[in-house]
């Protein structure tokens, strides 16, 4: 999930660069796709409403960019991800 509300975490921040609130928006869920995030202009695009993730400065135009990326812990266990045989 990426979550711009977490408090206290340097990716944190009330409004995105397009002055969207941030929020918490979970990406995959049970190793199924559920969302992107999303910027006004790829929304517009996908017919679907913005995450709160335009990043900028004052020099750029807003881009999408994460905030707080965070992977939450399941149940698999290293040995699951190394690939060699059981």
């Amino acid at each position: 999930m990426d979550d711009s509300t977490l408090e206290g975490l340097p990716g944190s921040y009330p409004f995105d660069g397009e002055g969207t609130p941030g929020q918490r928006s979970y990406l995959i869920e049970n190793g199924i796709l559920k969302g992107f995030l999303l910027d006004h202009t790829y929304a517009a695009l996908l017919g679907l409403k913005s995450t709160g993730n335009a990043v900028r400065s004052f020099r750029t135009t807003p881009s999408i960019g994460a905030s707080n990326l965070v992977v939450e812990p399941g149940e698999e266990s290293l040995e699951d991800f190394e690939g060699g045989s059981s």
